[in-house]
């Protein structure tokens, strides 16, 4: 996560963004199947960050469903992401926000469903959604030891190398990798498969190595957006040290876009295919006959882009 590591580096510590992960970064909002509107969530027990007033991605939703911002008009309470499903089935909690895959772990299981997504940053909406250096924000990034880096250079730029290989097979085996991510998560496979899905067809290609600047902006942007007080804001003092815009290139790593002009990524899994198709494909790649996903259905909510 871009927030604590960057945090990290304002304290002292010798941490560095080495390479991007995941840009803007889906983030969802899950109620329990008892709430039938929004409002119906005032007064309950929610799993949400504990300061939602200085939270750009609570004030959106709560604008967006016409519900309360302040903290005093919910019970708000802490509480683990993997906690949060099984609190929801069994009325803990009315509400929670998450990342992947316990949103899309609710959603198949029946256990709640998603209301708002949150996308980590401004989005341009005058660009592709394919298109990754513009719009997006940041979310999760592959941070580095400065010290290491400078001591083993070379090790430091294979590393780098390794997670660009990483992410180039999670696009070109997208069935595998989802079954990868099902069993690191201890999740249903489906789970893996809605998780991979969103995160290089119905968002974009926000699964990545590469990112500019104007990421790096963005991520900033939106606390100034909402006027967010500095004591709840990311330390960016530093923010100059933290961002090594280079190192993706001095490693030896082509581009993000010539790699799935290369892959033929573009072609065989374009933005906009449908779940269905997708995973046709995704199963013919890697020669897999099952009936593993067949039956999911992704949320609407999930293709918004605001």
């Amino acid at each position: 996560g871009i927030e604590g590591a960057l945090n990290a580096r304002n304290e002292g510590a010798p941490i560095i963004m080495a390479a991007a992960n995941h840009l803007g970064g889906s983030r969802y909002l899950v109620v329990s199947n008892d709430i039938k509107d929004p409002k119906d969530l005032v007064g309950k027990k929610l799993a949400i960050t504990e300061d939602p007033e200085n939270d750009p991605e609570w004030i959106k939703w709560a604008s967006k469903l016409g519900i309360p911002v302040e903290k005093d008009k919910y019970q708000i309470i802490k509480m683990s992401q993997k906690d949060c499903p099984m609190a929801l089935k069994s009325g803990q909690i009315s509400a929670f926000s998450c990342c992947d895959p316990f949103a899309s772990q609710c959603e198949y299981q029946g256990l709640g469903r998603v209301v708002a997504v949150g996308w980590g940053g401004t989005i341009d909406e005058t660009k592709e959604k394919n298109d990754h250096k513009h719009g997006w924000g940041m979310c999760c990034i592959y941070a580095m030891n400065e010290n290491f880096k400078k001591e083993h250079p070379e090790v430091a730029k294979r590393l780098l190398v390794a997670h660009a290989m990483s992410i180039k097979y999670l696009y070109d085996h997208p069935y595998n990798a989802a079954m990868m991510f099902a069993d690191g998560f201890g999740t249903a496979p489906e789970v893996g498969l809605m998780t991979i899905y969103m995160k290089t067809i119905a968002e974009g290609r926000t699964l990545t190595w590469e990112f500019n600047q104007e990421n790096i902006d963005n991520f900033v942007k939106q606390y100034d957006e909402y006027k967010i007080d500095k004591k709840f804001r990311p330390k960016t003092d530093k923010l100059g040290e933290f961002v090594n815009l280079n190192f993706v290139k001095e490693s030896g790593i082509e581009s993000f876009s010539d790699f799935t002009k290369e892959d033929k990524i573009d072609e065989k899994f374009p933005i906009g295919i449908s779940f269905k198709d997708w995973l046709k494909k995704a199963k013919e790649i890697d020669g897999i006959k099952n009936e593993v996903g067949n039956n999911i259905k992704i949320p609407e909510v999930y293709k918004e882009q605001k």
